[in-house]
């Protein structure tokens, strides 16, 4: 049971982490948009 209830644990703790890298990713394309133009 353990290793079962593991599994979406990590899967949920590691999904924040996605959506901030996502979101730092994104900001940093809009910044380079804003210098070029």
């Amino acid at each position: 049971m353990r290793s079962i209830l593991s599994v979406p644990a990590i899967s949920f703790s590691q999904a924040p982490v996605l959506i901030i890298l996502i979101s730092t990713l994104l900001f940093e394309l809009f910044v380079l948009w804003e210098k070029w133009c």
